[in-house]
């Protein structure tokens, strides 16, 4: 055989090989191919129920610690921007937190008293002296406050305070003959205040006097950004139902409650039945929580909340209208350092329909219900926010090469 003829066969062998091979690759290829298609098809069919949507969990990490103290001195408001853009949000919550118990019980944005004789139309205003206090001590000081502006030309001479139950006496450290007083007592029993006047025997008197509380905003604004200076949230007075029995004042723009007997509740009517009924029999209850919540107003969190509207505490918002609130205690009530929230104790979540997209900063505002900023005592706290994002299937496949 020649060598061109040797040639010839080799040529022909591999060739064959060849074509042989392409075929077992064409044949496996093809199996694979049909099967992809089969997963494929099955894909396409659960998208169109919905049912193979990929959700990611995304965990958010927030601390005041490394906010810029320049632009953001206080640690109850400050600004976070992340190195990547979240979008499509379908659920937010809140999973773990820890704040500092830091707030006084009384501070400047509850820390006013209003009250009047007949005919009620110009308030005298007093201030408690911003602190932490417990039931006992709270209403002490009320006392003080209330009798130092009652007679104030007679203090020093011939009457002063005294300083363990806050009533006037006189030198012989006996209450002020012939003259009637402010008392404020504290119920340890059922946490209630209770304001009367009394005679120089402590004794209760049917002198009208009034208490002066401010409404609740308007319900066209946000309540809890806007501003109550009163204490009476905090003494337990509900501010729906002193709008709904008292008289209004416009020129202090409050409601105002008399009290008319020495019946230790607040009403209009000589009726016992009636001015229990009345008057504020329910709202003199206190736990004496200070500020008692925190307010969650996390700018492009806060709304498109698809839950049922949720009413706040002291019914002054809805829930929905901002993140979310922590319910805290005062620490001079629960002698507590930190409050610290997990998943499990309060729950904080909200809801998307929409998504939530193009999550690039989030502006953290730590509110009160009045819509003041807390300032935690300058001390700096911790958040985790945990986001469930949404992934959708594209309608049809997209091959590439």
């Amino acid at each position: 055989m020649s060598n061109i003829e040797k040639v010839r066969e080799y040529i022909k062998k591999h060739k064959k090989e060849l074509e042989e091979s392409e075929e077992w690759i064409c044949a496996d290829e093809g199996a694979k191919l049909t099967a992809t298609m089969d997963n494929l098809a099955l894909g396409w069919k659960e998208d169109e129920q919905g049912k193979d949507d990929e959700i990611e969990t995304v965990y958010l990490y927030l601390s005041s610690a490394v906010r810029n103290r320049n632009i953001f001195p206080s640690p109850g408001q400050y600004k976070v921007v992340l190195d990547a853009e979240i979008d499509n949000i379908i659920e937010a919550s809140l999973i773990q937190a820890s704040f500092p118990l830091t707030e006084p019980t009384v501070n400047k944005s509850n820390y006013i008293i209003r009250y009047s004789f007949a005919p009620h139309t110009n308030p005298v205003t007093i201030e408690i002296p911003v602190g932490s206090y417990k039931g006992e001590n709270l209403s002490i000081e009320i006392t003080r406050q209330l009798n130092q502006s009652k007679f104030a030309s007679q203090i020093p001479v011939p009457y002063t305070i005294d300083n363990a139950t806050g009533a006037v006496v006189n030198n012989a450290g006996n209450l002020a003959p012939g003259q009637e007083q402010f008392k404020v007592a504290y119920i340890v029993s059922s946490r209630k205040f209770i304001f009367q006047l009394v005679d120089q025997n402590s004794l209760a008197v049917n002198t009208p006097f009034a208490l002066h509380i401010q409404p609740l905003p308007l319900s066209n604004q946000q309540p809890w950004r806007n501003y109550n200076d009163d204490l009476f949230s905090l003494l337990g007075f509900d501010r729906n139902i002193v709008e709904k029995e008292g008289l209004y004042d416009m020129t202090s723009d409050t409601y105002y409650l008399i009290s008319t007997t020495n019946y230790a509740l607040f009403g209009p009517s000589n009726s016992v039945d009636q001015r229990y009924t009345n008057s504020l029999h329910g709202n003199q209850y206190s736990d004496l929580r200070g500020s008692w919540l925190i307010v969650l107003d996390i700018d492009v969190l806060n709304n498109n909340d698809i839950a049922f509207p949720q009413p706040g505490p002291d019914n002054r918002f809805d829930i929905g209208d901002c993140f979310g609130v922590i319910l805290v205690k005062d620490p001079a009530f629960s002698n507590e350092g930190m409050v610290e929230i997990s998943s499990g104790s309060y729950p904080v979540k909200k809801y998307y329909r929409n998504g939530k997209s193009r999550i690039k900063e989030l502006l953290i505002t730590l509110r009160r219900p009045d819509g003041t900023i807390y300032n935690f005592g300058g001390l700096d706290h911790f958040m985790a926010l945990k986001f469930q994002v949404k992934r959708t299937q594209p309608d049809k496949p997209v091959f590439c090469r």
